[in-house]
């Protein structure tokens, strides 16, 4: 079997699962961003480790690697790189990965289930932003924007934990930031 046959029937192989996985991440993240329950979090969370574990398949990643790149044409050879990327990634730094998910993740909960108010009222994102954009009142329009910005009071302390671990998981991969 030719180098090229052989990398297409493993990407092909490889690719059911894949495929499967990444629809079921994509349509939890969907649940999750729209709906941020603790049962859509932890749905979303579970699929998102399901995807990842594809990529900690050390035999897989053996068998990627043992692919003969030189005979590959351009874009198969695109292809195996961010395959490989990707298990390298998994494989090595897995379990800060899967912190950094859980702190986002945590972040999206709490921003995504924040209502704003205005005079103890509450009111939807999508008003708010109709108030700012054409009520005339500055008054109302100060409350409006009052009401938005505590979304960011609320999980402030939380991104700057965020960003100490990614800059701490860059610093692995030899960065001396994420940023």
């Amino acid at each position: 079997m030719k180098e090229v046959e052989k990398y297409i029937a493993l990407r092909d192989e490889f690719s059911k699962e894949l495929e499967q996985a990444a629809i079921k991440a994509e349509r939890a993240c969907w649940d999750f961003y729209t709906n941020s329950t603790e049962e859509n979090a932890k749905l979303y969370e579970d699929a998102q480790d399901e995807y990842s574990k594809l990529f900690q398949n050390k035999s897989l990643y053996e068998k990627f690697s043992k692919i003969d790149r030189e005979k590959l044409p351009h874009h198969e050879l695109k292809q195996l790189k961010y395959l490989l990327k990707e298990f390298d990634e998994e494989l090595n730094t897995g379990e800060s990965l899967k912190q950094l998910r859980i702190k986002e993740n945590e972040i999206a909960k709490k921003f995504n289930s924040y209502i704003p108010k205005i005079d103890e009222k509450e009111i939807t994102k999508t008003e708010i932003t109709k108030i700012l954009q054409t009520e005339t009142d500055t008054e109302k329009r100060r409350m409006a924007y009052e009401a938005k910005i505590k979304s960011g009071e609320l999980i402030a302390g939380d991104m700057i934990e965020f960003v100490k671990l990614r800059n701490k998981y860059a610093e692995t991969k030899g960065f001396s930031s994420y940023f």
